[in-house]
């Protein structure tokens, strides 16, 4: 880099900027890491999520001729 810019960079300007740039890169691998972790997580909510709806849905399918017959002797 300091011979693209020729002197007006200097050496320990180039090695610092060298080691920033690796730093990024090792957060920004980090990151994809995390990112993919989070993608991985909201599929499984969103399956869990469907599948105790469904759950929840048949049951209240199954309870609520139960509630009407109930309320049909009580009246």
């Amino acid at each position: 880099m300091s011979k693209i810019a020729g002197d007006k960079i200097g050496e320990t300007e180039d090695v610092k900027t060298r080691k920033a740039m690796e730093e990024l890169d090792l957060l920004y691998d980090k990151f994809q890491i995390l990112f993919g972790e989070l993608e991985k997580c909201t599929r499984d909510y969103e399956l869990k999520k469907k599948s105790t709806r469904s759950i929840i849905n048949k049951s209240i399918r199954k309870l609520m001729p139960a509630m009407q017959n109930e309320n049909d002797t009580i009246n």
